[in-house]
């Protein structure tokens, strides 16, 4: 007699904070009350000039917006100095714009200000490090290797290649060399929170749990937003066996909504284990919805499926050692054998594609290529992916 078992592990769907709520509720109708008042106010005051005085409103208030939003940055005095510069002759073409009624001002300065940011950008990055990183991305590490001590070489100054650099020896396996560069890059600009995650990389491959946590911590205190930061976080306190910090920072991670490279990275860490498991997928949240199973279908959020096929003891064994393994990627949940038949056979007949007419496309990669590709897609058209490797 044999048992089947599910072990499907559920991202939460994000859930809107209290500010979160109250930008998407109560400034909208705050800024469409101050938009009729100042338009009241100009018609009042220059009645025949309203068309140039609300241009000329906002135009400043995007300026100003803009000044704003920089606050979140965390940029440098003249790269604040840059970004506002670049942006004048787009506010200018929108205001004019509206002043005349042509969409070719508004053209003509947006189109002004993408090309003198791609002429900063030429002065500003180095082409041997965007070449470096296009090498990087594609596997090339030799080369871009090579590329990068070239870029560092004409740019001393030039963070990014630093951090280029710690990351190819961390692809290498070269630890040593990976933090040093890592360090360098910090020396040069120490709020670089990307810097902090090849850090914390680097110390989670050497099982050097402390120091992996210390330096999320300081990714998470620059970028509270950025999910895989908490994930990694929570990882190296559940090795340093702190529970009660790791489920906090787990949960953030599952609240701010986990990439499908996590969802994949649970899957092979599954099939490496000696559990036999005879079935593993990751499922987009926009396909889960349409699956039969109402915990699963109203989750909201994509889904880690994990399938063990054996006698009831044993499957209860090894599902239970499973969830212990995964348990750093979030709450687990177990489907009967009834449910998971019905979810199995719903996966294997495509039904979170049907009934659609978008193209149904198969495609063989890597699973360490799979995210990457799908990302890359997700960036030209709407997709909806399923990750199957068993």
């Amino acid at each position: 007699m044999s048992k089947q078992a599910t072990s499907a592990n559920i991202s939460s769907g994000h859930r809107p904070t209290r500010s979160e709520l109250r930008a998407s509720l109560v400034w909208p109708v705050i800024i469409a009350v101050a938009i009729w008042l100042v338009g009241l106010v100009i018609w009042i005051v220059v009645p025949g000039r309203f068309d140039t005085a609300v241009s000329a409103v906002i135009a400043a208030g995007l300026i100003i917006y803009l000044g704003w939003y920089q606050r979140a940055l965390r940029l440098t005095r003249w790269e604040r100095l840059v970004s506002m510069v670049l942006a004048v002759p787009a506010v200018l073409g929108i205001a004019y714009g509206l002043i005349y009624g042509q969409a070719l001002y508004a053209i003509t300065g947006v189109s002004a200000s993408l090309l003198m940011l791609s002429v900063q950008r030429a002065f500003t990055v180095p082409l041997s490090y965007r070449l470096a990183r296009r090498n990087f991305l594609r596997g090339n590490l030799e080369m871009a290797l090579d590329l990068t001590d070239k870029a560092i070489a004409a740019r001393p100054g030039f963070w990014e290649s630093y951090q280029l650099r710690a990351l190819i020896y961390l692809a290498g396996m070269r630890f040593g060399q990976a933090e040093r560069d890592a360090l360098k890059a910090l020396e040069l600009r120490p709020d670089a929170h990307p810097v902090y995650n090849t850090l914390g990389q680097l110390h989670l491959a050497e099982a050097n749990y402390e120091k992996a946590a210390t330096a999320y911590a300081k990714a998470i205190s620059l970028s509270p937003k950025h999910a895989l930061y908490h994930l990694y976080h929570g990882m190296a306190l559940y090795r340093m066996n702190n529970a009660r910090d790791a489920a906090e920072s787990l949960a953030a991670a599952t609240r701010l909504g986990l990439p499908d490279v996590t969802g994949i990275e649970a899957l092979c860490l599954a099939m490496d284990t000696p559990f036999e498991v005879s079935g593993a997928l990751h499922l987009h949240a926009a396909a889960a919805k349409s699956l039969s199973h109402e915990g699963i279908a109203g989750a909201g959020a994509a889904m880690t499926a994990i399938r063990i096929e054996s006698f009831p003891v044993s499957a209860r064994y090894r599902a239970g050692r499973l969830k212990q393994a995964l348990a750093a990627y979030g709450q687990s949940y177990e489907l009967d054998a009834a449910a998971s038949r019905v979810f199995w056979e719903e996966i294997r007949t495509l039904k979170p594609f049907q009934g659609t007419k978008a193209p149904l496309w198969r495609i063989s990669t890597t699973p360490a290529g799979a995210a990457k590709l799908v990302a890359a897609l997700t960036r030209k058209i709407e997709v909806r992916a399923l990750y199957d490797w068993a």
